[in-house]
C-alpha cells in the first residue's frame, strides 16, 4: 500500500484507473453501503451507500439474503469472494452489523471498504481514503467503535449541502435525490463497478 496515500492523500475518483493505480481493490474483501433500513429512506441522500450496493449487486446478478441485522451478498471478482452488506439497524448503530458480517467472511480493517454519504461533495462525485475523521458522521462513529480503529477504507459520496444555509442538514439528509442527480451517481456509479470488475 502506498504509505502516503493512506496517511494524507484524499483522491479524487475520475474513472477506473483511480482505484486500480492505487491498489486498492486488491486489499478489500468487504464492502458495507451505509444507509436507513425501510421503504420510507429509499432514494434518500443519507442512503447513497446503499444505492450503490444495489448497483453493484445488480450488475453482478447478485440478490441481497437476510441474516440477523444486515442484508447481504457475495460477489465474484476473478476468483476473489466480497461481500457486500447493508446494516439493518439504522445509521447510528451501523457498526452492530460488523459481528454479522464477520459470519460470512473474516476481515481486518484495511479489508473493509465503508461507501457513505458526504454533504461537502457535490452529488454524484465519489472520493475515497484510508482513516480519518468520522466529521460527526454517526454511520462512521459507530463503525470505528466496533473496529476499535477508525482505519479501513472509505469511498464517500457526495450528495450536495441545502443551498440555504439556514437549512437543518439532518433533513436535507433524509430528503430525497432528484431526477438529475440520480442519473449522475447511476453514471458514477457504473465506473465504481467497472472498476471492481476489472480487477
Amino acid at each position: 500500500m502506498n504509505k502516503k496515500l493512506a496517511q494524507t492523500q484524499t483522491l479524487p475518483f475520475t474513472g477506473q484507473e483511480s482505484f486500480a493505480e492505487n491498489g486498492i481493490f486488491g486489499e478489500i474483501s468487504v464492502i458495507i453501503g451505509l444507509g436507513n433500513p425501510g421503504d420510507k429512506y429509499k432514494q434518500t441522500r443519507h442512503n447513497a451507500g446503499f444505492l450503490l450496493l444495489d448497483h453493484l449487486a445488480a450488475n453482478f446478478s447478485q440478490s441481497f439474503k437476510s441474516q440477523g441485522n444486515i442484508e447481504y451478498c457475495s460477489i465474484n471478482v476473478h476468483g476473489r469472494k466480497i461481500v457486500l452488506a447493508k446494516p439493518q439497524t439504522f445509521m447510528n448503530d451501523s457498526g452492530k452489523a460488523i459481528a454479522s458480517i464477520k459470519k460470512q467472511i473474516s476481515f481486518e480493517a484495511k479489508n473493509l471498504l465503508v461507501a457513505h454519504d458526504e454533504t461537502e461533495k457535490a452529488p454524484g462525485t465519489l472520493s475515497y481514503r484510508l482513516g480519518g475523521s468520522h466529521k460527526g458522521h454517526n454511520g462512521l462513529k459507530s463503525i470505528n467503535s466496533a473496529l476499535g480503529t477508525p482505519e479501513y477504507w472509505r469511498l464517500k459520496i457526495g450528495v450536495g449541502r441545502p443551498e440555504n444555509k439556514q437549512a437543518d442538514l439532518g433533513n436535507f439528509v433524509l430528503s430525497r435525490f432528484t431526477k438529475s442527480e440520480l442519473e449522475q451517481f447511476e453514471n458514477n456509479f457504473e465506473q465504481f463497478y467497472r472498476a471492481l470488475a476489472s480487477q
